[in-house]
């Protein structure tokens, strides 16, 4: 078990113990279960479990920080751990002990240090002489890369939801743009640290570009891109509005709005992302071709810059409606703008799969009573079962419903009437 300080926002050091992927590891989440009672939970895919199998180069942290809601990196759900878990810290304030209220944060494999690119193989090289055990490992390893993008995609919905952008109310109606945007998630994530930095250091956001602070825009840019210019083992994320995909002499480039700086991805991470994020792609390949935008996309990027050039290393994209409520599919595209049109008051709840039946995809708050909203995708394959899962699971809420069959109707059915009290 070694150690490191990380710099807090109250200008204390706090020391994490970093242990590795060992048995001493999952011990230490038995007992954690154990005596808390509480059931290790993790953001990447939602598994609930009392012993948490870790992948490879995974890390768990353990921050003796009591009594804040502060979620240093941001990657995982926090925890109570039992007080044995914790180490006395001598370098805290007054030469602080065991503290009860720590924190516990599992980085998943989303965590922002930088893999070196595995080299092709060719037959007759070193690989056909491994072991089935190393290659049973490189395959984890593999496997592990992929799951990433599933990690950025709900990092990325834990910004929105942090940030309350899920949500609309009709008075914010001149206010959601993406300045606001913005300036919401650079508040929400504040105290947020990942991978040992503050996310102020760790997160690009593009600003909105104004010509009368032209000046004060290119040198705040400069001072964030300056500390990671010629680092090849780091990686910073950065999140913006897409704005446009360009073929380029070694894959693409991806262009967001009011950024000028491109970022490079490879062909072969393209794909994968064209693969994975098919509705994604559609809605932008969509707004390319009309005039009229059905929605926005999103995209979270982890980046390095080995040179002056950006170089994208992991992506997700998230699409949203034309005010930025996230949506898995057209249907729910069209339900939230006809929301926004009719200025009703609504929640999107946190949703990262489109047939997660138990999880409403939006929860109207302005009729008589809560309205838990319900949109049937036609898309689904096994649509019948999909559909009776879906309404049994919704009704059992014992909140009102309010259903929209796509096989049936082309069109959202009138919403229930807006609650006037007299």
């Amino acid at each position: 078990m070694s150690d490191f300080k990380v710099a807090l926002p109250d200008g204390r050091e706090l020391k994490y113990n970093y242990i590795k992927n060992s048995d001493e590891a999952q011990d230490i989440l038995a007992s954690f279960h154990e005596r808390s009672g509480t059931y290790c939970k993790c953001l990447c895919n939602g598994e609930i479990t009392p012993k948490l199998a870790i992948k490879k180069r995974t890390k768990l942290f353990l921050a003796a920080y009591p009594n804040t809601s502060y979620l240093h990196n941001n990657l995982c759900p926090h925890y109570q751990p039992a007080p044995e878990i914790l180490t006395a810290n001598d370098s805290l304030t007054n030469g602080a002990r065991k503290e009860v209220g720590g924190r516990v944060y599992l980085s998943c494999e989303v965590g922002l240090t930088r893999r070196a690119p595995r080299e092709e193989k060719v037959p007759g090289d070193e690989d056909s002489t491994k072991s089935a055990e190393e290659k049973a490992q490189a395959d984890d390893e593999d496997e592990s890369d992929k799951k990433r993008k599933i990690s950025l995609s709900a990092l990325l919905l834990k910004f929105w939801l942090d940030a309350q952008v899920n949500q609309w109310v009709p008075t914010i109606a001149d206010k959601r743009y993406w300045g606001t945007i913005r300036a919401r998630i650079m508040e929400s994530t504040k105290a947020y640290y990942i991978n040992k930095l503050p996310m102020s250091k760790g997160l690009y956001l593009p600003m909105t570009w104004k010509p009368d602070h032209a000046e004060q825009i290119i040198a705040a840019k400069e001072a964030f891109f300056s500390q990671w210019r010629g680092l090849v083992n780091n990686d910073f994320l950065a999140i913006g509005e897409l704005k446009d995909i360009e073929p380029s002499e070694h894959g693409y480039v991806f262009k967001l709005k009011n950024e000028n700086s491109p970022f490079y991805i490879s062909n072969d991470l393209y794909d994968s992302l064209v693969r994975k994020f098919q509705f994604e792609i559609s809605v932008f390949e969509t707004n390319q071709r009309v005039d009229e935008h059905i929605g926005k996309v999103v995209v979270i990027m982890s980046c390095n810059m080995p040179s002056k050039y950006i170089t994208i290393r992991n992506i997700a994209l998230m699409a949203t409606s034309n005010q930025y409520i996230p949506a898995l599919s057209k249907y729910e595209l069209t339900l939230f703008n006809q929301l926004v049109a009719e200025n009703r008051t609504f929640i999107r709840p946190a949703k990262l799969d489109l047939e997660e039946n138990h999880i409403p995809d939006a929860v109207l708050l302005d009729a008589k009573e809560q309205v838990v909203i319900g949109v049937f995708d036609d898309s689904i394959e096994d649509f019948d079962n999909y559909a009776k899962d879906k309404a049994a699971s919704l009704e059992s809420s014992g909140l009102n419903t309010w259903f929209w069959r796509t096989h049936e109707h082309d069109v959202p059915n009138e919403l229930p009437a807006i609650y006037i009290d007299a």
